[in-house]
């Protein structure tokens, strides 16, 4: 996973990010990767242990201009920059697709028996304007996978039982609506909006390097527990 941090100077003196003295230059991004731990399994495929990730790497990238990216989108056919502004077009297309799955999960909610038509996908949403004004972690379609939700588990269990020293039954409680996306209890308000605390307690007393492992999960989570906070109850009902 990578996070994109902004070029410009955290101070009026210079072109240094404050917290790690890295120097950017104009034109030019930090880019954070971050490794998460890794699960050891034997040769029976039994867990044995933890491999915790390498520290974070930061690099700097030279990236186009707004000007650049305009040349390229001109570029003729029969040029060597047509492929740059083919690859352009490839991530519209994409961000294009990944709005449109999101809604078809978002309108299918887990229930695998509700069919999706066509005439169900909302086109005014299908806009790069609409994408571009939607929040980055709600544009696309991502959902955590098995090992996503295995190893936010994992860490909300021991921030929740070992840091914050709350009930083991009632942590595994939440774990089990974590892994569910909250489907089971989504029409009931006060114990989503209960879940959202926990969720906020949780990111108060975990270290900001294990949250940065568990982040996409984290966010997915607390999108889809504002949602169903904020749904009407005749979306519920239009649902059934």
């Amino acid at each position: 996973m990578a996070a994109m941090e902004n070029n410009q100077s955290t101070t009026n003196t210079n072109e240094t990010t404050q917290e790690t003295k890295i120097e950017v230059p104009p034109g030019h991004k930090l880019f954070s990767y971050f490794f998460k731990e890794t699960t050891l399994k034997d040769e029976e495929g039994k867990e044995i242990g933890k491999a915790k990730g390498q520290p974070e790497v930061k690099v700097v990238v030279k990236v186009p201009s707004i000007q650049e990216v305009i040349d390229f989108l001109a570029s003729a056919d029969d040029t060597k920059e047509a492929k740059v502004r083919d690859l352009i077009m490839d991530q519209i297309y994409d961000a294009l697709f990944l709005a449109g799955r999101a809604q078809i999960n978002e309108f299918k909610d887990g229930d695998v028996k509700k069919e999706f038509k066509a005439s169900d996908m909302d086109m005014s949403r299908l806009t790069l304007q609409v994408i571009a004004e939607t929040p980055k972690g709600q544009r696309g379609a991502w959902a955590p996978n098995e090992q996503d939700m295995k190893d936010f588990n994992e860490l909300y269990t021991q921030v929740l039982v070992h840091q914050v020293s709350y009930d083991p039954k009632k942590t595994k409680t939440h774990t089990d609506h974590w892994k569910n996306g909250l489907t089971k209890v989504k029409t009931n308000k006060a114990v989503v909006g209960k879940l959202a605390e926990f969720l906020t307690l949780f990111a108060a007393n975990v270290e900001e390097e294990d949250l940065k492992e568990v982040d996409q999960t984290y966010n997915w989570l607390v999108t889809r527990a504002n949602k169903y906070l904020n749904a009407q109850e005749k979306d519920f009902l239009q649902a059934l």
